[in-house]
């Protein structure tokens, strides 16, 4: 509480919203939270797959503005915790979130500064308020919606497989509790320092938060009653935030589910924001050796109290033809939309857009159409010309506007088309040694998408047969290939596949000497693994320049070290095109 860095920052600044709207003052909040140290778990709550999760009537955007220097395994930790909430939002402008990877100067892991503004004496987190009012803030405001900081000295593990230890500090888990918070999760109580003195108040000048209105007691007092007037200590709001043993603050409804945390003794950053439910992401205790990758029914149950409820009944809707709730559908294939009526009056100005995001992140409209009740759209040509998201999928909208009777009426369709596999980077970390046995132990990272698994052949170079094994690691996969044989070239292929296709990565490994090891193989060998059958292989370099043609994998021998980009060919037909990083 004694460090600047940690102090409560309420600062202002003015914001011009649209002509209708006055400027307002913002006022930003300070969370903070450090993984717990005592009694550490060993729980993992994998991903849900992206069938269980996406939705073709709601999808929200979270952008995650991060500088370039921020580490990869941070930055996609990042991205995969937007991307497991977007399914539970619905924003017209998207959450802008800016992240930074730095050091603290206390002993906190992570703390996020959240903008709220203001109406009706209700402060609402910046992108709420966005989404409930429809004002767009973006380009007028000198900040992100959340400032999320991340404390580089921390060992945070970015995996997501299900091994845990008792020393894990699961990043993309904390980075899920940052976003909540970010959204508005959390009471606006906090702790200051006034006159020298930490007493217990409102984090804003006057007003609640809107998750505050929805904060009482088991004796029936609600928070939004307690006055927040004048710069001193509330013996009323103490009171409350300190509560006897016998009486439970709840956050909506009085049941364990939404049981708030609110010790008798405040905890700052802690009592009010948090739940006192195991089962919730939101549970105030941050353990280490806990990996938990999903967002339970109640933390989605009080945002939509707050204001994010998105299921209002519709008067029309767009359905896919043979594509289910989900939204997903191939990128390769055409497809066709039809309107559901649910009103029953005519439909006039009837309205299509079909929009999807470029690669350089902004919306591009592909196609239009007017006075049809049907809309059809093409197959994805040149995929990458578009933003491809950490699914692997471009996620695009079918937008349709009409009039009926006179009162306009709109329905978006979210679609997600797949895309074959992609393998994005691979980065070797380190060969261990076996010494004495004549092998070696190769750790390495694979980043990949549209895919949740990764199929992994070891060949040597005068191996008869072939290692392999599957790694169910998606996004960002940690993989260990054990005992290869030192002496010899060896060839690691990575592949990821899916119904649409695959994606091939092959490492090479030349002969290998380390720690008391003092063999090496000298000179080439002829390999007996059957990577041949192919007439000629194009070469080229990772920037696509092509680098001539070789016979044969061994013919590599000669280039220098980097990725290549391989093409087989059989009768002048390309047969196959892998990546291949020479070691």
């Amino acid at each position: 509480m004694k460090a600047l860095f940690l102090k409560m920052l309420v600062s202002s600044f003015v914001l011009f919203e649209v002509a209708t709207l006055h400027a307002q003052e913002v006022e930003r909040l300070l969370f903070a939270e450090k993984f717990s140290d005592s009694e550490p778990t060993l729980e993992v709550q994998s991903i849900l797959p992206k069938e269980e999760r996406l939705s073709s009537v709601q999808r929200g955007v979270i952008n995650m503005i991060m500088s370039d220097d921020i580490p990869d395994s941070v930055r996609i930790c990042a991205n995969v915790a937007a991307e497991l909430w977007q399914p539970y939002l619905n924003n017209k402008y998207p959450i802008q979130l800016a992240v930074y990877y730095t050091d603290f100067d206390t002993d906190n892991d992570i703390q996020v500064e959240v903008s709220y503004y203001q109406n009706e004496n209700v402060y609402y987190p910046i992108s709420l308020y966005s989404y409930l009012y429809d004002v767009d803030f973006s380009g007028q405001a000198s900040t992100a919606d959340a400032l999320i900081y991340i404390n580089k000295a921390t060992a945070w593990d970015c995996s997501y497989h299900d091994e845990v230890n008792t020393s894990t500090r699961s990043l993309t888990y904390a980075m899920m509790r940052a976003i909540a918070i970010s959204l508005g999760f959390g009471s606006s109580v906090t702790q200051k320092s006034i006159r020298g003195e930490d007493i217990i108040a409102f984090g804003y000048k006057e007003g609640h938060s809107a998750f505050d209105n929805f904060i009482f007691s088991s004796e029936g007092k609600f928070l939004k009653d307690i006055s927040n007037v004048g710069n001193h200590e509330n013996q009323e709001l103490s009171a409350f935030a300190q509560p006897a043993t016998d009486v439970s603050l709840y956050a909506l409804k009085q049941d364990a589910a939404h049981k708030l945390y609110a010790p008798a003794n405040f905890e700052v950053y802690k009592s009010l924001v948090y739940l006192d439910n195991e089962k919730s992401l939101m549970h105030y205790d941050l353990k280490t050796g806990t990996k938990q990758f999903r967002i339970d029914d109640t933390t989605v149950e009080l945002l939509d109290a707050i204001g994010w409820e998105t299921n209002a009944p519709k008067d029309v809707e767009i359905v896919g033809q043979g594509i289910d709730d989900t939204g997903l559908a191939s990128a390769y294939d055409n497809h066709h939309f039809v309107l559901q009526n649910h009103n029953g009056g005519a439909i006039t100005n009837a309205q299509w857009t079909y929009i999807l995001p470029m690669a350089d992140g902004k919306d591009s409209v592909i196609s239009k159409s007017e006075g049809n009740l049907v809309f059809d759209i093409e197959a994805i040509g040149d995929e990458t010309q578009f933003q491809i998201n950490m699914n692997g999928d471009i996620s695009g909208q079918i937008v349709f506007t009409g009039t009926i009777n006179g009162k306009e009426v709109e329905d978006v369709f979210y679609l997600s088309l797949e895309l074959k596999p992609r393998i994005k980077e691979v980065n070797i970390l380190k060969k261990e040694s076996n010494y004495p046995l004549d092998s070696y132990d190769l750790y390495y990272t694979v980043e990949y998408v549209g895919s949740d698994h990764l199929f992994i052949q070891v060949e040597e170079e005068y191996g008869v047969g072939m290692e392999s094994q599957f790694v169910y690691e998606p996004f960002f996969a940690h993989v260990v290939s054990k005992y290869i044989t030192a002496p010899f070239y060896n060839w690691v292929d990575i592949k990821a596949e899916n119904e649409y296709g695959e994606d091939i990565y092959t490492i090479e490994l030349p002969p290998y000497a380390g720690n008391g090891m003092s063999f090496i193989a000298n000179g080439k060998s002829e390999r007996k693994s059957g990577k041949t059958g192919y007439s000629y292989i194009e070469v080229f370099n990772e920037h696509g320049n092509n680098m001539g043609h070789i016979r044969n994998l061994e013919d590599l021998h000669s280039y220098g070290k980097g990725l290549y980009i391989l093409k087989f060919y059989v009768n002048n037909v390309c047969v196959k095109t892998t990546k291949y990083l020479k070691s």
